[in-house]
C-alpha cells in the first residue's frame, strides 16, 4: 500500500465507489485519461453504478503495473479495482509526480503484483 497519504486518500474513494469524494479531491488542474476531471468522474460514475448494480458495496484493491512492452505507459504503477461480486474489474494508472497525482487512465495490459 503506498504511504503517501493523498493517495491513499484517493484509493479509499475509488474503493468505496465515493464520487462526491472524488470530485472534492482530485485537483481540477490535470486532466484525466485524456479528458477533463468532470467528463472522467461522469464515465467512471457509471462504471461505479455497474458494479452496485451487481451487488457491490465495495472494491477490492490490487497494486500492479502496465506490462505492454510496447506502451509508452509501461511499467507504470496502478491499481486492479475488482467487485466483490461477480469479480468484475477496472485497470487504472495513476502518475505521480511526488506526492500528487497528475493522471489517471485506463490500461489494458495490466499485471497484478
Amino acid at each position: 500500500m503506498p504511504s503517501n497519504a493523498y493517495l491513499k486518500s484517493i484509493l479509499h474513494y475509488f474503493t468505496s465507489m465515493d464520487i462526491a469524494s472524488l470530485s472534492l479531491h482530485l485537483k481540477d488542474e490535470y486532466s484525466y485519461n485524456e479528458t477533463t476531471k468532470a467528463i472522467f468522474l461522469d464515465a467512471l460514475e457509471k462504471v461505479f453504478r455497474q458494479f452496485k448494480n451487481a451487488g457491490n458495496t465495495e472494491l477490492m484493491l490490487y497494486e500492479g503495473k502496465c506490462s505492454g512492452s510496447n506502451c509508452p505507459n509501461c511499467g507504470t504503477k496502478g491499481y486492479r479495482f475488482v467487485g466483490k461480486r461477480l469479480m468484475n474489474y477496472m485497470d487504472l494508472l495513476f502518475e505521480m509526480d511526488g506526492d500528487d497525482i497528475k493522471d489517471i487512465t485506463e490500461c489494458g495490459i495490466f499485471t497484478t503484483d
